[in-house]
């Protein structure tokens, strides 16, 4: 289709497993090419950018650190901002919220973010439920409330929960869960993003089968997995990995994120500098700038 079609550029987003390959076919036809939401080589593969230069014309990227990065590779690079903050609507009331779900106010709630996939949600959910379930021993007050994806297998879900009917499912309402609890556990990903954004103090949970963290370990050169941490280029969240998902290790961690208000408030500080360096909202429309004047076209002349 693109030999037939032979458009002005292509426009490549994210998935690099097969749009790096699409890219430089693409490019031997003489066809100008755009990379949005860049490969995060500079985690796993910096030796891959070097490559790109050869037939990505220009990127626009997610984070600004990326910016420095591959334009030392000579590709030129353009940081929009991230894109979760255009959809980041709250839509509850805290009391709405809290009447919704049969939730106290006025006592401290636990934000359980097991992600999205049936794997990660296996892997993280069960030591996510042992660290709350030894929290309230001490704290009988303390409220659960999980986050349920509806990319999730109900079934599976609920087996899991089976054994906590004093947490919460919260289906539909998972930025009123993150704005309104007072700590959480999250899964590693876009969802620590999305947590810093809501100003959710919380702790990092990353689980894999053992071989693909052992390949991992091999391929990724930073010194931290999780996204907030990397766009700080520091520690702010504890991150647990692997087999230091362990109860006794993770409640102190998070005991302090629940009841210390120094430590929450700390925690809150950093996380708003996470906030600050993702941008404005409107990458998209930034995009979609970049790509008309890629082609000689200004926005003025589509209107």
């Amino acid at each position: 289709m693109v030999k037939s079609r032979r458009p002005e550029v292509v426009v490549l987003i994210d998935y690099p497993g097969f749009n790096l390959r699409f890219a430089k076919a693409v490019k031997k036809l003489g066809i100008s090419t755009f990379y949005y939401i860049a490969p995060q080589v500079w985690a796993w593969g910096q030796g891959r950018a070097a490559k790109m230069a050869g037939f990505v014309d220009q990127m626009a990227v997610l984070f600004a650190f990326e910016v420095d990065f591959f334009s030392r590779y000579q590709i030129k690079t353009t940081f929009v901002g991230h894109p979760l903050l255009e959809g980041m609507e709250v839509g509850l009331s805290r009391y709405e919220f809290m009447e919704k779900y049969d939730l106290n106010p006025g006592h401290p709630l636990l934000a359980l973010i097991p992600g999205s996939r049936n794997q990660e949600v296996r892997h993280l959910l069960p030591p996510m439920l042992q660290t709350a379930e030894q929290l309230r021993r001490n704290h009988p007050e303390l409220q659960v409330a999980i986050s349920q994806a509806a990319s999730v297998e109900p079934q599976q879900f609920e087996s899991l929960v089976a054994a906590a009917p004093w947490a919460r499912a919260v289906r539909a309402d998972y930025y009123p869960l993150m704005h309104y609890a007072t700590a959480g556990m999250v899964a590693s990903g876009t969802a620590t993003l999305e947590a810093a954004c809501a100003d959710l103090p919380f702790a990092l949970l990353y689980r894999v089968s053992p071989l693909s963290f052992a390949i991992g370990k091999q391929l990724v050169k930073i010194p931290n997995i999780g996204l907030v941490n990397i766009v700080a280029g520091e520690a702010v969240v504890p991150e647990f990995l692997q087999d230091d998902l362990v109860p006794d290790q993770m409640a102190p961690v998070v005991e302090r994120l629940l009841f210390d208000e120094p430590a929450r408030s700390a925690m809150q500080v950093k996380l708003a500098g996470v906030r600050n360096r993702l941008g404005e909202a409107g990458a998209s429309q930034k995009t979609a700038r970049l790509v008309l004047e890629q082609i000689g076209l200004h926005q003025d002349e589509t209107n």
